[in-house]
């Protein structure tokens, strides 16, 4: 900073100039001049007095004044001259001094500014350059300070110039280059080091500078240059370069770099191998060299002219294959490619050189060995085929074209579907895709279909393999015609009767078995008939074993056309035959298969032109009632069967108390057929209410049979209606009779009544069930919107498609569909919602124990929860208690059905009961 410019002044040196006397010396001078002429003066005046005779006082004073007058006057003339002269010299010389001093100071102003505003200047271009600069005085006081510097180290705007350099450059590395520079007698001396602050993870450049100009104090100039960036950068390249030549000399390849004059100027690890040659020898040498000398002037010219050219690479190997040349003389196979590059501003060509004498050895190997294996594949008998992603063939041998009867032109436009037999079609789809992906599949069977339509059955073992980014299986298969031939024959002769055709005891027991083993799972019963033909012995005795035997055949067919397909027939032996039935339901179904049994033995057989009459009696057990082993309830049906024997062409049931329900059932089977005519049948409804209003919303149909003595509830009903065969009849009644009830409680003036008829699986399995449900609307004229068609869980588990087609039917109608007691199948909410149903019910084996079982309730809840969001509407049937009511309120139940609402009544209580005010939501608009 400039320092002001009087004090600049002050220090100035002044001019030299003749001292001036005091005031009072030129007093005193003048008064003892005076003293000295009136002296005189008295001594003349006493003269003249005394001459004159004169009075001396008198006298004195008038001679004082001549004398004074006449002396006093050329010296007052000669002092005052003098002084005049003498004062106008010293004022001319003041005058003068002054001049010059005015001259001088004007001068010292003038650069003193010129100084000043040179400071100011050099202050303002050293603040505002981008280096950050320090101006120091030798004291190491900042003098000036640029801009960058301040934001370099953060010191903001508070002022630096003044300071110690120590408080604003906390640098320790900088004070080495201070005492440097302030020891050397060099007028200018540059010295710089880079430093490390460790507090801010920063790296300097520091520069000092010592500036002397003559007649001037020296000058500090330090400049800060951060190079952390630059720091970071070189150690990157040196880093990068470090690991290029860890990769150059830990290439596979030898790698060679030479300048534009073609000498090598780089040969890493692997050329130095390659060759035989150290770097050493051939750094500096041409390329050429490593060449025979036949190669080298074609080499030369493809180099040229790829100079010449604008491409970065070529290779110079692709034909034919050049030979490199080793140390020894040795020539081996190489391959070439070089490139363009420019390294520190000169022109490099990097040539990387492959040995491949390896894998022209390995290529000539794999050549021999594709072929040996193509002429191996060719002579197996062995079907062996390889097939692309998109099923189409790439590759079949001979005795894949002689088994199936194609040509090589003919497999060109066949996919491996085209030769599997539909049957086995999906499932090879399903293993196409598994090996496509990767797994590998060993001995599975699968079965061709040849040109001419014979079925092939074979084995194979199938894999996959990648090739040039194409993936594609390949398959060994055998044929197994003739083995599956022999296996059935063999199979039929181990399993089957040879008379009869039908299972043999081995058979049966295996059959049997895994009968029971599937009842245990699914929780269903079996049903075991032991059978012999009563009469066949005479028979066979009289007329032959041939005759018999016939006999026996005919009787076997006669047993497999009485039972379903599910079931099994066997011969356990001479006369004795068993029948296994399937999923009994009810155990009153194997008395049926007996009768069934019985009446298609008892008809004549016409054996070579003669009649034969036999009967036959028959024991039965069932699973697990009479026993859970093949063993026991064989022995309990041969035991029952013999009970039959007392009453020829009879069955009997192993249970006493069984073979009096079966006799009641049958009873009841003959009798329902009489029930419908005879108007048995009646329908009873229970109300359902919403639970929000405690308002009739609707009533539910019960089917009852009321005989004389009994009355038959809907469920006991429905199992005699399919014994009896008599489902679809009965189900059409109970729709068209709920749907003629639910119109005569409809009038214009009172709210819609809904009136819901619970249909069973076997009962919506009919085929005729949508055609029913529309001809029962039509005739009694039923808003839609009335009729609730509840539906048993079990119906949406097999045959989903058919399931599917008669609801949205059903749907289309404008009728509800809900399902009944959920949560007791394996269906989902989520399963159901495709079938658009609208309301679920729930049983009340889960609303009975609502308050008592808290995993009940909480299955409950969530049953709510999921119906709402999918936006149906829940019932709960079985409510007995207010708590219960209290409990489904508060989930958000919609509606509530049981013995608290009411019990199934008539439909002419059901009337009385809205007359007197129950009702539903009013009609909509």
């Amino acid at each position: 900073m400039a320092e002001p410019a009087h004090n600049q002044k002050a220090q100035d040196p002044e001019p030299l100039r003749e001292p001036r006397a005091p005031v009072y010396v030129l007093l005193l001078t003048v008064f003892l001049r005076i003293l000295a002429i009136g002296a005189v003066a008295d001594v003349v005046a006493s003269l003249i007095a005394e001459l004159l005779g004169l009075s001396p006082g008198g006298m004195k004073d008038v001679v004082g004044i001549l004398i004074f007058s006449g002396v006093m006057a050329p010296l007052l003339y000669v002092w005052v001259g003098k002084d005049m002269v003498r004062r106008f010299a010293a004022q001319q010389q003041q005058q003068q001094q002054q001049q010059q001093e005015m001259l001088a100071a004007t001068a010292r102003e003038r650069d003193y500014r010129a100084q000043l505003a040179l400071q100011n200047y050099v202050e303002t271009v050293v603040a505002s350059v981008p280096s950050s600069l320090l101006v120091l005085s030798t004291d190491l006081i900042v003098r000036s300070v640029s801009l960058s510097f301040r934001d370099l180290f953060g010191i903001g705007d508070r002022d630096v110039v003044g300071q110690p350099v120590e408080k604003v450059l906390p640098l320790v590395g900088v004070w080495k280059l201070v005492a440097e520079v302030l020891g050397s007698d060099e007028p200018r001396r540059k010295v710089s080091v880079d430093v490390r602050d460790p507090v801010r993870n920063l790296d300097f450049h520091v520069t000092l500078t010592k500036l002397q100009q003559p007649y001037q104090d020296a000058r500090l100039l330090l400049v800060v240059e951060d190079i952390t960036e630059r720091k970071r950068l070189l150690e990157q390249v040196e880093t990068s370069r470090a690991r290029f030549w860890g990769i150059v000399d830990a290439a596979s390849d030898a790698i060679l770099s030479v300048d534009e004059h073609r000498k090598i100027v780089v040969f890493n690890q692997q050329a130095e191998g390659m060759f035989g040659y150290a770097a050493r020898e051939v750094i500096g040498q041409p390329l050429e060299m490593l060449l025979p000398s036949r190669f080298r002037g074609g080499h030369r010219a493809v180099v040229e002219g790829f100079q010449r050219q604008n491409a970065d690479r070529q290779n110079m190997s692709d034909r034919p294959i050049l030979l490199g040349l080793r140390k020894n003389g040795e020539e081996f196979p190489v391959e070439i490619t070089i490139s363009k590059l420019v390294s520190d501003g000169k022109p490099l060509m990097t040539a990387i050189v492959r040995d491949v004498s390896e894998r022209q050895r390995a290529e000539r190997e794999l050549r021999e060995s594709k072929e040996a294996l193509q002429d191996f594949l060719d002579n197996a008998t062995d079907l062996v085929q390889n097939v692309g992603a998109d099923g189409r063939f790439v590759y079949v041998n001979r005795a894949w074209l002689r088994t199936l009867g194609y040509t090589p032109e003919e497999v060109e436009g066949l996919t491996v579907f085209d030769i599997i037999h539909p049957e086995s079609r999906a499932h090879c789809q399903d293993l196409f895709q598994r090996v496509i992906a990767g797994e590998s599949i060993k001995n599975f069977e699968t079965v061709f279909v040849a040109k001419d339509g014979r079925r092939i059955p074979v084995e194979g073992n199938a894999d996959s393999r990648s090739h040039e980014g194409a993936v594609f299986t390949r398959a060994i298969f055998r044929d197994m015609t003739e083995r599956k031939l022999a296996e059935e024959r063999l199979n039929h002769l181990a399993h089957y009767d040879s008379l009869t055709g039908l299972p043999n005891r081995l058979l049966f027991a295996d059959r049997l078995t895994h009968e029971l083993a599937q009842a245990r799972r699914a929780k269903q019963m079996v049903g075991l008939l032991f059978l012999d033909l009563d009469g066949f012995k005479p028979v066979n005795d009289s007329l032959g074993h041939d005759v018999g035997d016939l006999l026996l055949k005919a009787a076997a067919q006669r047993l497999a056309g009485s039972v379903r397909a599910s079931d099994t027939v066997a011969r356990l032996g001479g006369d004795e035959f068993t029948v296994i039935l399937h999923d009994l339901n009810p155990v009153e179904g194997a008395a049926v298969v007996a009768q069934k049994i019985l009446h298609a033995l008892s008809q004549p057989f016409v054996l070579e032109g003669r009649e034969v009459s036999v009967t036959a009696s028959i024991g039965i057990t069932v699973y697990p009632l009479d026993g859970e082993t093949v063993e026991g309830l064989l022995k309990n049906a041969d035991t029952a069967m013999y009970r039959a024997k007392a009453q020829a062409g009879s069955y009997r049931f192993f249970a006493p108390e069984t073979q009096g329900r079966v006799t009641d059932r049958l009873t009841l089977v003959q009798d329902l057929h009489r029930a419908l005519e005879r108007g048995e049948l009646v329908l009873r409804y229970q109300p359902y209410v919403a639970l929000a209003t405690r308002r009739l919303v609707g009533g539910q149909a019960h089917v009852q049979w009321e005989q004389q003595t009994v009355i038959i509830p809907q469920q006991d009903l429905m199992r005699v209606a399919q014994d009896a065969g008599l489902i679809a009849p009965i189900t059409e009644w109970m729709v068209r009779t709920a749907c003629a009830d639910a119109r005569a409680w409809q009038s214009p003036e009172s709210p819609l009544v809904r009136v819901a008829v619970h249909l069973s699986r076997q009962q919506f399995a009919q085929a005729h069930i949508v055609d029913s449900v529309v001809r029962a609307l039509r005739e009694t004229g039923l808003d839609p919107r009335c009729l609730d068609l509840e539906l048993a869980e079990g119906i949406f588990m097999p045959e989903a498609e058919s399931t599917a087609v008669k609801l949205q039917a059903l749907h289309a109608l404008g009728l509800t569909l809900s399902i009944a007691d959920f949560g007791t199948g394996y269906s989902s909410l989520g399963d159901l919602k495709q079938f658009s149903i609208e309301g679920l019910k729930i049983g009340r084996d889960f609303v009975c124990r609502l308050t008592t079982d808290s995993d009940r309730a909480a299955i409950v809840s969530a049953i709510i929860a999921m119906a709402h969001g999918l936006k149906m509407t829940v019932v709960a049937e079985g409510v007995e208690d207010e708590a219960q009511v209290a409990w489904l309120r508060a989930q958000g139940c919609d509606m509530i059905q049981g013995d608290l609402v009411g019990r199934p009544v008539p439909a002419e209580t059901f009337v009385r009961f809205l007359e007197a005010g129950g009702g539903s939501e009013r009609r909509a608009a």
